[in-house]
């Protein structure tokens, strides 16, 4: 087995952990922050050695991990094992990212498939959870032009805010083909 298999193992081994105390929780639901999911897709980019699947899980807990810690400083929730997800996953997508590269322009596909994950999440969570700020960010008594002006700024902030991540990454030394490992 690789060294990338390996990994992706032990990324799925972190999310389960966290998965399972959620669901003892009866918060199940919180499995579809984007940290969380982030840690999926990299688990299954690593064991799939797809670069780009790596690439938007580890773009969005460069992006998520300040958040979160943000949200825990300002009094939120603390679970043990988030700490598996939040940090595991980023290291895990950092090696990655060494391992499998930084594709160029997978910025893009990170803000699209989180917009996608922001509509799944206010179809299958409660309103009160907030999950993805799918609630929050888009009311529900708003009219057909907000929705469409909402969405469209959801797109262009989450967009310009990984390409900035993405350009920072190569500007730290990250190759877009990756060393073998």
């Amino acid at each position: 087995m690789t060294r990338t298999r390996w990994l992706g193992a032990m990324g799925l081994c972190l999310y389960a952990a966290h998965a399972g105390r959620r669901a003892l929780l009866g918060h199940p639901e919180h499995l579809l922050w984007m940290c969380h999911v982030g840690v999926l897709m990299i688990a299954t980019g690593l064991l799939a050695r797809a670069a780009s699947l790596n690439a938007v899980g580890t773009e969005w807990l460069v992006a998520g991990v300040p958040l979160w810690l943000a949200d825990l400083a300002a009094g939120g929730e603390f679970v043990p094992t988030s700490v598996f997800t939040h940090g595991g996953g980023l290291v895990l997508g950092l090696v990655g990212l060494r391992c499998l590269g930084l594709p160029r322009g997978v910025w893009w596909k990170s803000a699209l498939v989180l917009v996608a994950l922001a509509a799944v999440s206010r179809l299958v969570t409660p309103a009160h959870d907030d999950v993805n700020l799918a609630f929050s960010a888009l009311p529900a008594s708003a009219g057909p032009a907000t929705t469409l002006a909402v969405a469209a700024a959801a797109v262009a902030i989450s967009a310009a805010a990984f390409f900035a991540i993405e350009r920072g990454l190569l500007t730290l030394g990250f190759t877009t083909t990756g060393t073998p490992c």
